[in-house]
């Protein structure tokens, strides 16, 4: 699944103008100190190959300005998202504050590992990049055999809804619009077992889904 560059870069810069607007009036410490209770909740609901450890080798991809890079202290941590530089003007984003995660700013779609991860996150960031299959391959590629892939989308829960959208762009923050089977098929073409699925959350149009998965 591919989407114009057009309708992507519009997505970016809405992107960039959303986390500056979101995040105006909020106090860096306070919002981060939510985020660690966040991702420390996501984190326990995992099983054990989840947990925080030496040797653990970890992808953050599309991590955004406060990522599960900020909740992982023992693992090695690379973060990858195309708009780094614009959360570094924020007072939220420090990555000096993070020694032991390797920041890249580039695209997930240009993106290739030296080395194969034993867990990839990918946490509300795939329907945002422009060329679904080829980031979902390259994550494929990322992982090593019998490693985890955590990954979340919104999901359609309504058909008529998600042909409404994907013609006229109401969610312009996501340029892919999904519904479960679309976001499950899109995994499986790339490669991935789907071995659970945890709902986050629902609301009137989307739901929220997690998917674990392994190649």
């Amino acid at each position: 699944m591919q989407v114009s560059d057009k309708r992507w870069k519009a997505a970016q810069f809405a992107e960039r103008l959303w986390w500056k607007n979101y995040l105006r009036k909020k106090s860096a410490n306070d919002y981060l100190a939510w985020k660690r209770a966040y991702w420390e909740r996501l984190v326990r609901s995992l099983p054990e190959w989840a947990a925080d450890r030496p040797g653990l080798d970890i992808l953050d991809a599309g991590s955004g300005p406060a990522g599960i890079f900020i909740y992982y202290r023992k693992a090695r941590v690379t973060a990858v998202d195309p708009l780094l530089a614009a959360y570094e003007k924020l007072p939220h984003f420090s990555p000096s504050a993070y020694p032991h995660v390797a920041f890249q700013s580039q695209r997930l779609e240009n993106y290739r590992a030296s080395e194969a991860f034993d867990l990839i996150f990918c946490i509300n960031a795939i329907n945002h990049v422009q060329d679904m299959q080829q980031v979902l391959a390259g994550l494929h590629a990322s992982l090593r055999p019998g490693g985890k892939l955590v990954i979340s989308s919104d999901v359609h829960r309504h058909g008529a809804l998600r042909k409404i959208f994907r013609l006229i762009p109401g969610d312009l923050l996501h340029p892919h619009q999904m519904d479960e089977k679309d976001f499950r098929n899109a995994l499986l073409s790339a490669g991935f077992r789907i071995r659970e699925a945890k709902p986050l959350g629902r609301q009137a149009i989307f739901s929220y889904l997690l998917l674990v998965a392994d190649k």
